[in-house]
């Protein structure tokens, strides 16, 4: 059991105390990643510890595992590691924004980057009510298809946000300096695999659930080319986000539909403090 407390004395006021250490901004956004890195470390060991389910122990220990061998963490990972060793980044960005041969115009593949994200938003919520949801997950039925979705949209931002904060790299506008890596993408591809792991649940045919999977996965990587050609984000941002999203989603999937036990809130008012708490247990 992992427990977050609404006191300010606990794990959380030191939490607090240790990001805020004044070493500058990239210096702190580099902190805090490797603080959530820890704390999901620390979950999927606890898992492998106090749970005694065989089927279970073995779910939470290969969640990290499945979610970089899947191929759309690792292909565009690759094909971002290529790219920047081949020096081709800055001549892909400037042809795309140039030439624009998909989207027309940069104002065009903007406001498209936009439209498909939030269309891509709208099937990992619709998809999520419509899917049952399972019996061993975080909350119970649909409610747990909704905590997957909204840990690992929060979880991804911060990520993305982190590392846009500690690369400080210039977008190829040069409007600001927040282009790696891309987070239209990272959202992007993060529905899009939520999307497509609810639709793996419908009572739908195998034919028809491909054919969704790979139709969300097509609009996660049109928003990333339209985000190139909008002059927004070089090849590799967009790469790198999407590989990131399609990870940090599978990775909070796998671990949050790992348990037995649903997700127990209690509140604990005490008079002689004149307060109350907030404990909040999720079992891993």
């Amino acid at each position: 059991m992992v427990e977050w407390c609404s006191t300010r004395g606990g794990v959380e006021q030191q939490y607090i105390k240790l990001f805020n250490i004044k070493q500058g901004p990239g210096f702190c956004s580099i902190l805090r990643l490797c603080g959530l890195f820890l704390v999901l470390l620390n979950t999927a060991c606890s898992t492998l510890q106090s749970v005694p389910d065989k089927q279970a122990s073995m779910r939470g220990s290969s969640a990290f595992v499945m979610a970089a061998k899947d191929p759309k963490t690792w292909i565009p990972a690759a094909a971002a590691l290529l790219i920047a060793a081949t020096g081709s980044d800055q001549s892909i960005s400037r042809w795309a924004s140039t030439e624009n041969p998909v989207y027309g115009s940069i104002e065009s593949a903007n406001e498209a980057s936009n439209n498909l994200r939030s269309l891509l938003a709208t099937s990992a919520v619709v998809t999520s009510i419509l899917s049952p949801g399972r019996e061993d997950v975080l909350l119970p039925d649909r409610y747990g298809n909704m905590a997957v979705l909204a840990s690992s949209g929060m979880t991804n931002s911060y990520i993305t946000g982190s590392l846009k904060e500690s690369t400080a790299r210039m977008r190829p506008n040069q409007g600001e300096e927040r282009s790696f890596p891309s987070s239209h993408t990272s959202s992007a591809s993060s529905y899009a695999t939520i999307a497509s792991l609810r639709t793996n649940e419908l009572m739908l045919s195998e034919k028809k659930r491909n054919w969704l999977s790979n139709t969300y996965y097509t609009l996660a990587a049109a928003t990333a080319w339209a985000r190139v050609e909008a002059k927004a984000h070089y090849p590799t941002d967009v790469l790198v986000g999407f590989a990131l999203g399609n990870f940090t989603t599978r990775l909070l999937n796998g671990l949050l539909q790992g348990s037995n036990t649903s997700t127990q809130v209690e509140v604990e008012c005490d008079q002689s403090i004149g307060g109350c708490q907030v404990i909040i247990r999720v079992p891993f």
